[in-house]
């Protein structure tokens, strides 16, 4: 793929809607679960305790949940795989740039929404598994949920989300309700991938927009993406740093003796990592192609190699954990700045300011369109 070298925003802007697509997967499931503020009562009142001192929450599926943990297994699956192969697109901070669209290579986009659609099939297959098995896992949960609920009622109501418990007077729970009718699993449990574009400064140049507002929203888009590559590069260095930390103690344990297991994903994900750092260099920044070259430099044995080498573990595991330094280096200083290398700028125009789609306002029809968009 072909990187713009240039650090001007402009190019930049181009770089993402010319080389990147967003990806944004949604997930939605039944928690299988319940609060229960009544036994959290009788708990603090038996113990003298402040009502705020518990919660209490009920399993619903308690002992009869493999077939759900399989669901969920495959839901983790292609979380997984969709943050391994993609960087947040977030202006957020950290923890919460996890979540909405991620950036992935446009070159890898057919490869990323192939494996997608193979971990999407598995996880309709366990979703099915499970509804077919729903009736009889909620009558095995309420019999393992003991004396906290009574017996349930017929069978034939099971699954049909008409009372599946002789709820007792003292529960806070509506266990007939609690339960939702089999019928609605389907739709309690999805998982929803969309593939966009990246917005680009020429959107303003379509729309009859007063050149000033133009001009403004083109600057805040460039200041948010920006902020987004930061944060992307943030998040790139610090995974590379966990991953090579990872390497570094296994393979340090292996080779001191100590029993451990070396699993071929030691090796893997960090040959994966080298890919995801080459095709997300926005501006070919030499740092990053540092890490890269590191982290190919890892990958030089495979994991049966490993096994049987105590120097080649030892000198893997050296070079792996200079890797974790390095990259901890790097990703504190994205951290530190979200701004483009300075320029002498005094007389330029601001970022990203699009050809005028109208001609400009008359004098009192100005307004500081700069200080309203702060509001949003």
């Amino acid at each position: 793929m072909e990187i713009d070298t240039s650090t001007n925003l402009d190019d930049l802007n181009s770089t993402l809607s010319n080389n990147y697509l967003l990806l944004d997967i949604t997930f939605k499931k039944w928690s299988a679960s319940r609060p229960d503020k009544t036994l959290a009562k009788e708990i603090t009142t038996l113990h003298g305790a402040s009502p705020e001192a518990v919660n209490v929450t009920r399993k619903l599926m308690a002992g009869a949940d493999d077939e759900l943990k399989a669901l969920e297994k495959t839901m983790g699956a292609i979380r997984s795989y969709a943050y391994s192969v993609s960087l947040p697109w977030s202006t957020a901070g950290e923890g919460a740039s996890k979540k909405g669209p991620r950036l992935i290579p446009a070159l890898s986009a057919m490869e990323v929404l192939t494996k997608l659609k193979e971990l999407q099939d598995e996880f309709h297959t366990a979703k099915q598994d499970f509804i077919n098995v729903y009736a009889q896992r909620v009558a095995d949960a309420v019999k393992n949920q003991g004396t906290l609920v009574q017996a349930p009622v017929a069978p034939a109501t099971v699954g049909a989300g008409l009372g599946y418990l002789a709820v007792p007077a003292n529960s806070a729970v509506d266990v007939s309700k609690a339960y939702p009718p089999v019928g609605d699993l389907d739709t309690m449990f999805t998982v929803r991938a969309d593939i966009s574009v990246v917005p680009t400064v020429a959107d303003f140049s379509r729309v009859a927009l007063p050149a000033q507002l133009a001009t403004a929203l083109g600057a805040r888009m460039g200041a948010r993406q920006e902020k987004a590559m930061a944060n992307a590069m943030e998040d790139l260095t610090m995974r590379t740093a966990a991953v090579a930390a990872r390497m570094a103690t296994q393979l340090s344990k292996h080779a001191s003796g100590e029993k451990t297991k070396l699993y071929a994903s030691l090796v893997t994900n960090v040959r994966d990592l080298a890919a995801l750092l080459e095709t997300t260099n926005f501006r070919s920044d030499a740092k990053i192609t540092e890490l890269a070259d590191m982290c190919r430099e890892l990958c030089v044995y495979d994991i049966a190699q490993l096994k049987h080498s105590v120097t080649a573990s030892k000198d893997i595991s050296d070079k792996a954990d200079a890797l974790h330094k390095r990259a901890m280096t790097i990703g504190a200083s994205y951290g530190v700045s979200t701004q483009a290398p300075s320029h002498d700028d005094t007389n330029s125009t601001p970022a990203f300011a699009p050809t005028p789609a109208v001609s400009e306002p008359e004098p009192a029809q100005e307004q500081d369109f700069d200080s309203m968009l702060e509001e949003f």
